[in-house]
């Protein structure tokens, strides 16, 4: 016996407002936000549990850390040795500019005049032009090895800490499956 459309559509709606709206995924989950929320009672106990599956890899933490701590130096410096290219192209433009230079800034001059008046670049120079060439030509080589020294230190970091949590996980894991695998037959009948 075929229903009517009609009684389908009576009886969808019926059991639909008995139900709660699901909500999508977002920032308050499947369940709307309305799901159970809960803390651990003691935060150092937990965090100090989870350090301990870290175990034999502290070490590439502490790798990580110097690997940040020199990938900012080498940004900064790379930063600061823009600031001479730019000021000896200023001073030629604009020969009256009164240019105030910092620290960093008179150290990475100091640096760029030294690579600039090494041998190999003895064979360019001639008039003003060419050492200004010779000049940005120094500034970029030394910046191309700042940033790729950057570079590699942000690609070490990124692997080493990617190596760290998985390992951690699948630590983790094992633990969970071992417990698992000794649990009574009884408490996957209850849950």
């Amino acid at each position: 016996m075929a229903r009517s459309l009609e009684r389908l559509q009576a009886q969808y709606h019926s059991t639909q407002k008995n139900k709660r709206p699901m909500m999508g995924p977002g920032p308050r989950g499947r369940m709307g936000g309305r799901g159970p929320k809960s803390k651990p009672k003691n935060a150092k106990a937990t965090v100090l549990r989870l350090l301990s599956y870290i175990g034999k890899d502290a070490y590439f933490l502490l790798i990580v850390l110097l690997c940040m701590l020199f990938n900012t130096v080498f940004s900064l410096c790379g930063s600061f040795m823009m600031a001479p290219i730019i000021n000896r192209i200023t001073e030629i433009v604009v020969p009256d500019a009164n240019i105030v230079k910092s620290a960093p800034e008179l150290a990475a001059e100091k640096i760029l005049n030294a690579f600039s008046s090494m041998p190999m670049f003895d064979k360019m120079a001639g008039n003003s032009v060419a050492e200004i060439k010779i000049y940005v030509l120094a500034g970029i080589i030394i910046l191309a090895s700042i940033y790729l020294a950057a570079v590699l230190t942000s690609y070490l970091q990124s692997r080493l800490m990617l190596r760290v949590s998985q390992r951690s996980i699948e630590k983790i894991r094992n633990d969970l499956f071992v417990r698992m695998q000794k649990l009574p037959v009884r408490y996957f009948d209850a849950h």
